[in-house]
């Protein structure tokens, strides 16, 4: 067995630490499938250890960006599905009479897209434009409030 040895950053987190390994380690990881050229990440924590590629924060931004896109297109498709559905009656609304199939269709594609879907999708959207001085402004608004 041989034995390398490199410098590396080690950086605590809350769940563990963060080890950015020095460039003379990562030909060590094309064995596990990463290019000699990328960074990676090793996270250490409780009974596990994490390597991934580490992306530059841009690209994490379009991955996220594009994510978004995908989401409102899910979007779309949930308000087409429940457009061909009929409206729920009122008086199944109010449970006074059981729910038919397509009103419970109906009521769970609505509650999907309103709560999950929408809301995901705006947050993605939030978290892909988002500045560190959008961030600052944010802390002090809530900190005011305090």
């Amino acid at each position: 067995m041989k034995i390398h040895t490199s410098t590396a950053e080690l950086q605590m987190e809350d769940t563990g630490a963060r080890i950015l390994l020095g460039p003379r380690t990562s030909h060590l990881l094309r064995d596990f499938g990463f290019p000699a050229e990328d960074d990676v990440l090793v996270r250490l924590a409780r009974e596990r250890i994490e390597i991934r590629p580490l992306r530059e924060k841009r690209e994490l931004l379009d991955q996220v960006r594009e994510l978004a896109e995908d989401m409102t297109l899910l979007e779309e498709r949930l308000q087409s599905m429940i457009a061909t559905l009929p409206d729920v009656p009122d008086a199944m609304a109010a449970h006074r009479t059981p729910f038919s199939l397509e009103a419970d269709l109906r009521a769970t594609l609505e509650i999907v897209l309103a709560d999950d879907v929408g809301s995901a999708v705006e947050r993605l959207r939030r978290a892909a434009e988002v500045t560190p001085e959008k961030l600052r402004e944010e802390w002090e608004r809530e900190q005011r409030k305090g």
